[in-house]
């Protein structure tokens, strides 16, 4: 008799255990139920392909959140990828960008930064004053789209 009166009672703290655990474990986002800040990577819209010196040049304004850090392996202008060693920082506004050698361009978290890229004599399938797309791909596959303006 003792048994039966006992079962109940610590069936009833097993569920409220459980159910303050779940509680718990959404509002510290242990499994990702509440939506929080996602982690991307944005091309500003007054990125720009100008020519220089027989050469042309992509300048693209790049924001990134990801974290621990992006690393930028490539660039797609549109049907055509460069790699890495034709990439350069131009300007950091914001937070932390540097060209690692063999590897790319890394971004801190918040970061906000021009990047060039040659494309040498290369020329995207559009006319001046119109767009291209300008593809990001980071070390681990995945690509962040955006545009690129051609300036005569």
């Amino acid at each position: 008799m003792g048994i039966s009166v006992l079962l109940p009672v610590v069936i009833i703290l097993a569920v409220t255990i459980a159910i303050v655990f779940c509680f718990i474990g959404i509002i510290m986002n242990w499994w990702s139920i509440i939506p929080g800040k996602a982690e991307s990577v944005f091309i500003y819209p007054d990125s720009y392909i100008k020519e220089e010196s027989n050469s042309k040049i992509v300048h693209i304004h790049i924001k990134s959140n990801i974290k621990p850090q992006l690393f930028i392996k490539a660039v797609k202008v549109g049907v055509k990828t460069f790699y890495y060693d034709s990439m350069n920082v131009e300007k950091v506004e914001q937070g932390e960008a540097k060209k690692i050698e063999g590897r790319g361009i890394a971004l801190t978290p918040g970061t906000i930064a021009w990047i060039t890229v040659n494309i040498g004599n290369y020329n995207p399938p559009a006319l001046a004053g119109t767009t291209v797309e300008v593809d990001i791909i980071t070390e681990e596959g995945f690509i962040y789209k955006g545009t690129a303006r051609i300036i005569g």
